[in-house]
């Protein structure tokens, strides 16, 4: 090779060179924005938190004394075992007349020396705790009543310290051995008729609450002519001795008379239920509501104990104890109605409210049922 062919073949290399394309340059990544920082929100809802310390303290807590008119027999052992079965907490039930409870708290709380922890029964009663203030309120704190299944709320007071745990109704009872169907009363005003005289039974009004609330709630919805209760007395009422409702009840049964006139759901269908030949009646004037209350008492001992028992008898699983053992309407709409008035409705009731149940309490201290029964 020739040192000119020599040289073009440098030239043409160098040049070749030059022509070589660079790497390619990596794509530039954008900037990447700082991340939106949301603000923190938690799942946990601060008043399960608050109940599970209440369920935790009343477990350490192991037991809950709970003063009780209606918790009795049958029905206060099945709550005493599903409470314990729930939550391994004891329950000592301590059953007895409204009256002579109430009285009881009334004097622990004076002498500083409490034993119940919740007071159940009627609210007649236990209104005047809650007026000298030895009652605790409840509404704020049990989870059940945030639950949307109440037929109608069940703070009686405005304040939710008294709650309605179960819903009674009253009205006459007969004997169905002594009273035929053709023959039972279509209204409050047959009692009077001339066929019942001497068979009529009645509550003794001097130791129970329930004659009272018949006279009162009677008389102020009107549902009975202003001369109803001298002619009802000119029937000769016989009054079975023994404290409490249930004591007429059997009376009614054994044949002693024919005709409860003021009987309740809770105590007639424990007697129906040991084969006792008794039923209610409708009145198509209609029925006096009441019902059985619960309240939590001040300076309890075991007061975590005492909020989970309230709550656990207002539950679906307690109060379902409660309607199908004594047949007592629902106070919720989850429960079906086990009650002996079911087959008979539709009815009118009068429901009572805590100005009546203060009334009801006013009149039995006085005496008034008692008076107009012409009872001494």
């Amino acid at each position: 090779m020739n040192r000119l062919s020599l040289s073009v073949l440098v030239t043409l290399f160098a040049a070749l060179l030059g022509c070589t394309p660079k790497a390619a340059l990596a794509p530039m990544t954008p900037p990447v924005a700082p991340p939106i920082t949301a603000p923190i929100t938690s799942s946990i809802n601060p008043d399960e938190v608050a109940w599970a310390k209440v369920v935790q303290a009343a477990k350490k807590e192991g037991k809950v004394t709970a003063y009780t008119f209606f918790f009795m027999g049958d029905l206060g052992s099945a709550m005493a075992d599903a409470f314990y079965k729930k939550y391994g907490i004891r329950v000592e039930l301590i059953a007895g007349p409204g009256a002579g409870l109430s009285e009881r708290v009334r004097t622990e709380q004076r002498m500083k020396n409490v034993t119940a922890d919740v007071l159940e029964g009627s609210a007649a009663f236990s209104i005047q705790l809650l007026q000298e203030g030895y009652v605790v309120t409840l509404s704020n704190e049990l989870p059940v009543l945030k639950e949307d299944v109440w037929l109608a709320p069940p703070a009686l007071d405005d304040g939710g310290n008294i709650l309605r745990h179960a819903l009674s109704l009253g009205g006459p009872w007969v004997n169905t051995d002594l009273v035929k169907p053709d023959q039972e009363p279509k209204s409050w005003t047959d009692l009077l008729y001339p066929r019942w005289k001497g068979t009529l039974l009645s509550n003794d009004p001097r130791t129970s609450t329930n004659a009272d609330r018949f006279v009162h709630m009677l008389t102020r919805h009107k549902i009975v002519e202003p001369d109803f209760f001298p002619r009802l007395t000119a029937q000769r009422l016989t009054i079975p001795t023994g404290v409490g409702p249930r004591p007429p009840f059997v009376a009614l049964a054994r044949g002693e008379g024919a005709i409860l006139v003021f009987g309740s759901d809770g105590q007639g269908s424990a007697v129906m239920a040991e084969g006792g030949h008794i039923k209610p009646i409708a009145p198509r004037e209609g029925l006096i509501g009441g019902g059985s209350t619960i309240m939590l008492v001040k300076n309890a001992p075991h007061p975590n104990a005492g909020k989970l028992f309230s709550n656990f008898v207002l539950s679906r699983e307690g109060h379902e104890l409660v309607t199908r053992i004594i047949l007592v309407g629902p106070v919720r709409k989850d429960v079906p109605d086990h009650s002996v008035y079911a087959s008979l409705k539709p009815f009118k009731i009068f429901a009572n409210t805590i100005e009546d149940e203060d009334q009801i309490n006013k009149n039995f201290r006085d005496g008034v049922a008692a008076k107009v029964l012409g009872v001494r």
